[in-house]
Formats: structure tokens, sequence, C-alpha cells
């Protein structure tokens, strides 16, 4: 298959999400993480900034890498746009057909990243990158606790999405809608780290993934920078 896909995962805390988030990439020879909350630790190298990152990208864009950067809070939002863009114009090869190679973006705590009220006349990144990177090779994958906390145009262009267990009303109305009537009693049934599938109108369900994908957790008094 020649074109990248959008994919979305969703669960309340503690559900597993993290896990099948890591999961899915664990192949991914290409991939830059936007990890705000210093989640990913031991899955790829921390960047300490956009310049660092440019510079290790252009040292290993042929042979992989698998990179993260941790933005502050008030400027994910300008960091996820830079991202988007940057990986939509060192992937003109690939839309061109001059060569085959994906890049996978996975955006942790996606409520910052895309958030409902994103201006995007600001930060058009992200919209570009969920309507036109699959042309590009780009694979986005997101992450959030909340399907309501994001802009609604991530949800509608995600061709998977993984359905965790979630607390709020609102948010399984959404899912209701994407899922059918039957949602909540589907999410109800759930097994621990069992989640709902959905793609291209069929639901299926996963089962957990291993064990050794599982975040390791640090505690904020001890954590290294």
């Amino acid at each position: 298959m020649k074109d990248a896909e959008v994919a979305l995962i969703v669960g309340r805390r503690g559900t597993g999400k993290s896990v099948r988030a890591r999961y899915m990439v664990r192949n991914s020879r290409r991939l830059i993480v936007l990890d705000p909350v210093d989640d990913w630790r031991g899955q790829a190298d921390r960047m300490a900034d956009t310049r660092e990152l440019t510079e290790r990208l252009r040292q290993g864009w042929s042979k992989g890498f698998r990179l993260r950067i941790c933005p502050d809070p008030e400027h994910v939002m300008a960091v996820t746009d830079w991202l988007c863009r940057m990986l939509m114009r060192a992937q003109s090869g690939y839309y061109a057909g001059a060569h085959t190679a994906k890049v996978t973006l996975a955006l942790d705590e996606l409520n910052m990243a895309f958030p409902p009220n994103i201006n995007t006349r600001q930060f058009p990144g992200v919209q570009r990158a969920i309507l036109q990177g699959r042309h590009y090779g780009l694979e986005i994958l997101g992450i959030t606790q909340r399907p309501t906390a994001i802009k609604a145009d991530f949800r509608s262009n995600a061709r998977s999405r993984l359905i965790y267990p979630v607390e709020d009303h609102t948010d399984m109305e959404v899912l209701a809608k994407q899922v059918g009537p039957r949602a909540r009693q589907m999410l109800a049934d759930l097994r621990p780290y069992h989640c709902l599938h959905v793609r291209d109108g069929q639901v299926s369900t996963l089962r957990p993934c291993p064990e050794k994908f599982a975040v390791a957790r640090v505690s904020p008094k001890i954590r290294k920078r």
C-alpha cells in the first residue's frame, strides 16, 4: 500500500493505550514522537530542541531514526505545527514517487497538540498533515485520554481508531457515533487492557499487547532530564 494512514488511540488513564502506542510503532524505522510529558523514555532518543532534532534528522535520514521532543506546554502546538510542515517538505520525494520510505509521527497528549479551539490559520500543519500526509508517506498516530478534547477533524480522518474505556458521558456519545449504539455496552464488556478496533466500518476486539511494551514510570523526584 502506497498511502500512509492516520490512527487514533483513546482511553482513560491506566487502560493500556500507552502500551498499545508503543507496540504499534515498534517496527517504525523512522519515528518521531511528540512527548510533552516525557513518557517515551527508552523508546526514542530525546532531543533538546528543534535545532538538535533537525541536525539528527540530517545525519540519519537515510539510515533511520527514533527521536522524541518534549516541548513545554505553551509551545506544544507550535512545535507540532513545525514538525508536520517540516516532515511533509522532507517527504516530497515520496509524493513524487522517488522512494517509498515512510515516516511515523506519534503525537502523545494529542489534546495539547490539536485541541478543539486550535487556530488552524496560525497553526495549519496538523490540519494539512491529517488531510494530505498520507500522500507524503507521513503516518500519524494520535494518543489522548478524551476524544472530545481534540479537534474533530482528527477523529474523522483516522482510518483506525483504537478505543479503550472512557468515563465522561460526552466522550461516550462521541464514540457511540463512530462505533454505533452498542458502543457503551461493548466498552463495558471489555476485559482489562483490551480495546475496540474500528477500521473501515468494522469493529473488532484487540487483546492486550505484550508486557515488554509497558511504560516504565519514573518518580518526578528522581526523573533524569
